[in-house]
C-alpha cells in the first residue's frame, strides 16, 4: 500500500523547477519514472556564512514524502564518485540491476553538478580556487544534513560512498557523526602522508599492469610502437588541462586497467590502434578525451578540492612531481612501466599548476578525525572496503586508516576483495551489508 500511495503522490506533485537548469537536466528529470520523487533544497554556498549567496541542491528517490512519518523506511544516501560528476549515471546503471531494488537509495547531485547549482565561473587563480573550494566535501556533508533533516527530522540515516564519495563519507563521520546510523565506503582511504599514498597508488598501477601483461603479453610491444609513432604536437584536453605526445597513451589505460572485467576490451582496443603495421591515429583519437576550447570549472574543481582535502590531492601534477623521485630513490623505474598515471599528469599543462600546491592540506582529512567522530557517536557503525585490483585506491593505502579505526572496536569493519576493482557493484557482500 505504501508504494502505491507514494507513486500516486509523486504523480500529483510536480517536479521542482529550476529557472537556470540546463537542457540535459530538464531531459534527465523528465526521464525519471513517476515513482521517483524529485525535490530540491536551497542552502548557503558557504555554510560558514549562511547569510551569503544561496545555491540549490537537487535530490531524488522513492518514497521521499513518506520518510518523515514512516520510521520503518531506512534510506541510504548514495554519494557517487568525482568530484565534478553527477549522480545520473549511477541511477541509470542501478536501474538495470535487480539487486539494487532492495536497497532504498536517495540520490543527490553534489553541489556544482547535475541538476544542482553548477560551479561558479571564476578566474583560474588562487582567489577563484578559494570559491571553488566551497564545493568540497565539508559543504557537501552540510548539504546532506539539511536534506536529512528535511526528510527525517532528527532521525539518522545510512550513507554509502564510492571513490570521492567515500571521501565524503569520511568527512561526514568526522563532522556530523550524529546524523548517521551506518556508514559504508568503497574505493577511498585517508593517510597522514599524502605523497606516500601517491607512491602506493603508483605501485598498485605497476602491480596491476604486470598482472595484465601476464594475460596479454603482446600489448607491451603495441604500446611501445604507439608511443614511438605519436607526434609530439598531437594533443588532447582543454584550456584547463592539455596533454601532448606519447604521454597521452596512459589516458586510455586509466579508464580500463583497474577492472579485470574490462581487460578483454582494453586488449581489443590496443589491437585496433595498429593498422597495416602503423599507428592508426583515427582509432587513437576515438579513445582519447575530446579536445575542447572551454575553460572547464569542473576540471578546476577536480584540481582544487582533492588538493585541499585528500591524500596527495588524489594524485595530480604537483603530487606526482614529489612522489616520482621517492620511487626512483627506492629503485623503481616508473618511466619504463606499461602504465604510469603520473606520466600524463606530469606532462599535462594547466593554468593552475603554478599555484595548486599552495592549496595543499588547507582542509586535510586525517584518520584521527574519523576516529573522533566515531567516538562521538557510540552507535555509529562504519564498513570500509578496498579491492586488490584497484589502480585508483591502492589496497596498501588502507592500512594506516584501518590501524587507527580498529581502536574503536567492532563498530568498524574492514574488508578487502582480492579480485575486486574500483567498481564495487559486483561485490555481493557489500549489497548484503547495505541491507543490514
Amino acid at each position: 500500500m505504501l508504494t502505491f500511495v507514494s507513486t500516486l503522490f509523486a504523480m500529483l506533485v510536480a517536479a521542482p523547477s529550476f529557472a537556470s537548469e540546463s537542457q540535459d537536466c530538464t531531459d534527465y528529470r523528465a526521464s525519471l519514472p513517476p515513482i521517483v520523487e524529485q525535490q530540491s533544497i536551497e542552502v548557503p554556498e558557504d555554510w560558514a556564512h549562511p547569510e551569503g549567496p544561496k545555491i540549490s541542491i537537487f535530490y531524488y528517490g522513492e518514497n521521499l514524502s513518506q520518510l518523515a512519518s514512516h520510521p520503518e523506511l531506512k534510506p541510504i544516501l548514495y554519494l557517487n564518485g568525482g568530484p565534478a560528476h553527477d549522480s545520473h549515471h549511477v541511477y541509470e546503471y542501478f536501474k538495470k540491476m535487480p539487486i539494487s531494488s532492495a536497497v532504498p537509495f536517495v540520490f543527490i547531485d553534489q553541489r556544482g553538478t547535475g541538476c544542482s547549482t553548477h560551479y561558479p565561473q571564476v578566474n583560474v587563480d588562487r582567489e577563484g580556487a578559494k570559491r571553488i573550494a566551497l564545493y568540497g566535501t565539508r559543504n557537501i556533508v552540510l548539504d546532506a544534513e539539511a536534506i536529512r533533516k528535511k526528510l527525517l527530522g532528527n532521525r539518522p540515516w545510512k550513507i554509502f560512498g564510492q571513490s570521492f564519495g567515500a571521501a565524503i563519507v569520511h568527512r561526514y563521520i568526522a563532522i556530523a557523526p550524529n546524523g548517521i546510523s551506518k556508514a559504508y565506503g568503497h574505493g577511498g582511504s585517508i593517510m597522514e602522508d599524502g605523497i606516500s599514498w601517491v607512491e602506493l597508488r603508483m605501485l598498485s598501477q605497476k602491480r596491476t599492469s604486470e598482472l595484465y601483461l601476464k594475460e596479454y603479453p603482446g600489448d607491451q610491444a603495441i604500446l611501445d610502437q604507439v608511443r614511438r609513432e605519436i607526434k609530439p604536437d598531437v594533443c588532447t584536453g582543454s584550456l584547463t588541462e592539455c596533454v601532448c605526445g606519447a604521454e597521452m597513451v596512459d589516458m586510455i589505460a586509466w579508464k580500463h586497467i583497474g577492472s579485470k572485467s574490462a581487460w578483454p576490451g582494453l586488449h581489443a582496443l590496443y589491437l585496433s590502434l595498429i593498422k597495416d603495421g602503423h599507428l592508426d591515429m583515427t582509432a587513437l583519437r576515438k579513445e582519447l578525451p575530446e579536445t575542447t576550447q572551454d575553460l572547464e570549472m569542473g576540471d578546476f574543481a577536480v584540481g582544487v578540492i582533492p588538493t585541499r582535502e585528500l591524500p596527495g590531492g588524489l594524485l595530480n601534477h604537483w603530487s606526482c612531481e614529489l612522489a616520482l623521485p621517492r620511487l626512483i630513490q627506492k629503485g623503481e623505474t616508473p618511466s619504463s612501466w606499461f602504465y604510469n598515471e603520473c606520466r600524463f599528469e606530469v606532462a599535462s599543462q594547466s593554468p593552475f599548476d603554478s599555484f595548486l600546491s599552495s592549496l595543499a592540506n588547507e582542509d586535510y582529512l586525517h584518520p584521527s578525525d574519523v576516529k573522533a567522530g566515531m567516538l562521538q557517536n557510540p552507535a555509529l557503525e562504519f564498513f570500509l572496503y578496498s579491492s586488490t585490483v584497484d589502480t585508483m585506491a591502492p589496497v596498501e593505502g588502507f592500512a594506516e586508516e584501518v590501524s587507527v579505526l580498529r581502536l574503536v572496536g567492532s563498530r568498524f569493519r574492514y574488508q578487502n576483495f582480492e579480485t575486486g576493482s574500483h567498481n564495487w557493484t559486483k561485490e555481493s557482500q557489500i549489497w548484503d551489508d547495505l541491507k543490514k
